[in-house]
């Protein structure tokens, strides 16, 4: 279980991926292989600073961000104010143990407070590492097609009409309770699966880890009241569907899949022109694309938040960490350079 009082109150910008509810669904659905170790940083009785950290069993002398490796999303420590971050960074230092953080935000007040903590204490390397798209909205957002050049809202009117020949066109979107969420998320399930992710291994149907993990995220989300799922229906038959977080005045969009029965037609394009459309009729800052910069994603932002590698080196299983990275980087490199 991971519970610390008064995490809820603290902020940070990697959206639901600094809240208990996402380091929780991870502990109890994929934490198994690893020991947790939850860093805090407090003054005066009162909490500042939060870092979620794991062990893996097979390498005691690392620790790593809890859940970066399975679910791949940006990371990042929660915190009330500067200082918060100061003592959380500090404290890390102080553990004297080499860590691992994979794609924190770059632009996160955490890479900069462990680059100073360590001064004279440990070695501290930071790496660019995939960033991660958003799409900054306004009151232009309002009509997305806007938007696209002349070629491509001709693309977008005549995917409307093939998918009006299926039947009435119904977007649905909902805000679930806990005790709707394992339906909801069913659909979803099977509708991500039967489109390309299905076939490519990624859908949640062929990964029963990460499905077992949203569905327990979705269940906790649900109860904050955060959860967002919005489904396409062309003639009755469910064609596409979004799962999302709404968040500090942003849309998170943890998944988005479709079924390839209704490819002509491009549904995913046509369920993201309504979600856009929406959030900003809500008012809300932007649309943060989780993952990684992808074609699809280029279509509609060219903005990517920076993220960076970030890897601690201090105490005495320092020299078989930094040992085990170099190794790692070298193999990387040379599978990079040997890509056609």
């Amino acid at each position: 279980m991971v519970s610390v009082d008064g995490w809820d109150e603290l902020t940070g910008d990697a959206g639901p991926m600094t809240t208990p509810a996402w380091h929780r669904a991870w502990a109890e659905t994929l934490g198994k292989p690893y020991r947790l170790r939850v860093l805090t940083a407090t003054d005066d009785g009162k909490l500042r600073g939060v870092l979620p950290l794991v062990q893996r069993r097979g390498r005691p002398w690392r620790l790593e961000a809890m859940g970066a490796r399975e679910l791949g999303e940006p990371v990042d420590a929660s915190w009330n104010d500067a200082d918060g971050v100061r003592l959380l960074a500090e404290r890390l230092i102080a553990l004297r143990r080499p860590v691992a953080l994979h794609r924190v935000l770059a632009e996160s007040p955490l890479v900069e407070a462990l680059t100073a903590a360590g001064r004279g204490r440990a070695v501290v390397n930071v790496r660019t590492a995939v960033g991660a798209p958003r799409l900054a909205l306004d009151e232009s957002w309002l009509e997305p097609e806007r938007h696209f050049n002349s070629g491509r809202r001709s693309d977008l009117r005549r995917a409307r009409r093939r998918a009006e020949a299926y039947g009435e066109v119904e977007f649905t979107e909902f805000s679930p309770v806990p005790g709707e969420v394992g339906g909801l998320l069913d659909d979803f399930v099977a509708v991500e699966g039967a489109g390309w992710k299905g076939r490519g291994g990624t859908a949640l149907a062929t990964d029963e880890g990460a499905e077992r993990f949203y569905r327990r995220f979705g269940e906790l989300a649900a109860e904050a009241g955060e959860l967002r799922l919005t489904f396409l229906r062309l003639g009755g038959r469910l064609a596409a569907a979004e799962l999302a977080v709404e968040r500090a005045g942003r849309s998170w969009l943890l998944k988005i899949g479709y079924d390839e029965t209704f490819a002509r037609c491009s549904p995913g394009t046509l369920l993201m022109l309504h979600t856009v459309r929406a959030a900003a009729h809500r008012g809300l800052r932007s649309v943060e694309f989780l993952g990684s910069e992808a074609p699809w994603t280029r279509t509609w932002t060219t903005e990517v938040r920076p993220c960076v590698n970030v890897r601690c080196f201090a105490g005495g299983w320092a020299p078989a960490a930094a040992a085990e990275d170099l190794s790692r980087y070298g193999v990387h490199r040379l599978r990079a350079a040997a890509r056609p």
